[in-house]
């Protein structure tokens, strides 16, 4: 009686200890999850910050954009410059891999979007204003806003993203989702009009581009490398129209 009262305190005791970690470990990712809301929050919080500023100066919009992209983004590159430098590391050894990965979710997702936006004009009989907003600065300064949106953009909006998630412990797709939603929200904040709202697809399908690339070579690189892309595409075919 004495050996099996000893192993059930035993097992009762490990039970215990199991809860307490198992709780410990939700209220970790959970701050984890808070404190990476927090940091892409206050990532674009500066960005505009400095955009006010710079535009307040010159009151030019296109260098005030590009000038306050690329504060912003050569501060998080500092700031993230360890897990850069092993990334830039790792994709030495496996670049013909994720040279692959790029082109292929570039293609692939091109034509998901293209056929996307295809779909939406048609049902809604009508561009984003958004849309129509972007295109109109792509035309008005083509070289400043593809430095801006096709290359540094991505750099600020990838690192900015992606990082903050990258040593919390939950699923993948978990982080996927949540990634998804701030990618979303955070290019709502422009939209005027209901027929804007339709384009979530667009951000959705084109954030689970560059997300899952992301996962899928737990590699950075490869992800900023087909946001780049992407972006580059957009826009050369805004100027060849």
């Amino acid at each position: 009686m004495t050996i099996i009262t000893q192993k059930y305190q035993l097992s009762n005791k490990m039970s215990a200890l199991y809860v307490k970690m198992y709780s410990g470990d939700k209220m970790h990712n959970l701050f984890e999850i808070l404190k990476a809301i927090g940091k892409l929050i206050l990532a674009n919080i500066f960005l505009y910050f400095v955009f006010a500023i710079i535009f307040l100066m010159t009151n030019n919009t296109y260098i005030s954009y590009l000038i306050s992209y690329i504060i912003a983004t050569v501060i998080l590159i500092i700031m993230n410059y360890k897990s850069l430098k092993i990334d830039l590391h790792n994709i030495k050894k496996d670049y013909k891999n994720i040279l692959l990965n790029v082109i292929l979710f570039t293609v692939l997702f091109t034509i998901l979007v293209n056929i996307s936006n295809f779909i939406l004009y048609n049902l809604s009989g009508s561009i984003a204003d958004k849309e129509l907003a972007n295109e109109q600065l792509v035309l008005e300064s083509p070289l400043l806003m593809f430095i801006t949106v096709g290359i540094i953009a991505p750099i600020f909006e990838e690192i900015s993203l992606r990082y903050p998630y990258h040593n919390i412990n939950i699923n993948k797709y978990i982080k996927l989702l949540m990634m998804t939603i701030c990618f979303v929200i955070l290019h709502l904040t422009t939209m005027d009009n209901i027929y804007d709202y339709l384009y979530i697809i667009s951000y959705i399908l084109l954030n689970l581009e560059f997300g899952y690339s992301y996962f899928k070579s737990n590699n950075l690189i490869g992800s900023i490398l087909i946001h780049i892309l992407n972006n580059s595409i957009i826009i050369i075919s805004l100027l060849l129209k």
